[in-house]
C-alpha cells in the first residue's frame, strides 16, 4: 500500500465570487437616470410651449379662412368682410403685442406695424393697405381674396412670433 502523502489532494477548486447583482445601481446610473428624466421632462416643457404658442396662428388662420369673400356684390357686404379681416388681424396683434401697443394704432400706423411684424412691406405698399380704412371707405377697390391671401401668407408665419418678441421688448 502506498500511503505517501500528497498535500494536493486536499486543496479544493477555485471558486469564482458571485457576479455583483443589479441592485443596487451605480452612482453613475443614477445620474444617467437623473439626467435622462430631465431632458425629458425639458424637452416635454419645450413641446408643450412650442403647441401653445402655435395655436393662435392656427385659430386666427382659420377665421381669416372662415370670413366669406365668393359673391360680395355690394359695397356693404365689401366693407363687412374687410371689417371682419381688420378685426381678426387686431385680435392677432393685441395678442402678439399687447393692447397697451396696439389698442391706439389705427391708418398707416396700423400698416406700419403689420409690415415690423411679417419683416415685409405688404401691408404700407401692397394690398394690405385696404386694412387700414377700407371697413370706412363707400367703394372698396381691390381684390378682398388676394388681400385675404396675402395677410395669412405674411401673418401665419413663425418669424411672426420672433418679430413680435423684438417689438414688444424694443417698446419697453
Amino acid at each position: 500500500m502506498n500511503t505517501s502523502f500528497d498535500p494536493l489532494d486536499n486543496l479544493r477548486d477555485i471558486h469564482l465570487p458571485d457576479d455583483p447583482g443589479f441592485w443596487p445601481l451605480a452612482f453613475g446610473w443614477w445620474l444617467v437616470g437623473f439626467l435622462s428624466l430631465l431632458a425629458l421632462v425639458l424637452l416635454f416643457f419645450a413641446i408643450k410651449r412650442w403647441y401653445l404658442r402655435r395655436v393662435p396662428l392656427k385659430e386666427f388662420k382659420r377665421q381669416m379662412l372662415s370670413i366669406p369673400l365668393d359673391n360680395l356684390d355690394t359695397d356693404r357686404e365689401r366693407q363687412t368682410a374687410v371689417a371682419a379681416m381688420s378685426s381678426t388681424v387686431r385680435q392677432l396683434c393685441v395678442y402678439l403685442l399687447g393692447r397697451e401697443t396696439v389698442a391706439s394704432v389705427s391708418g398707416s400706423a396700423l400698416l406700419t406695424l403689420l409690415d415690423k411684424l411679417s419683416a415685409s412691406t405688404a401691408f404700407s405698399l401692397g394690398p394690405g393697405k385696404i386694412l387700414a380704412t377700407g371697413s370706412y371707405e363707400p367703394s372698396i377697390r381691390g381684390d378682398l381674396v388676394e388681400l385675404r391671401h396675402v395677410v395669412l401668407e405674411q401673418l401665419t408665419k413663425w418669424s411672426v412670433l420672433r418679430n413680435a418678441k423684438k417689438i414688444t421688448s424694443y417698446e419697453r
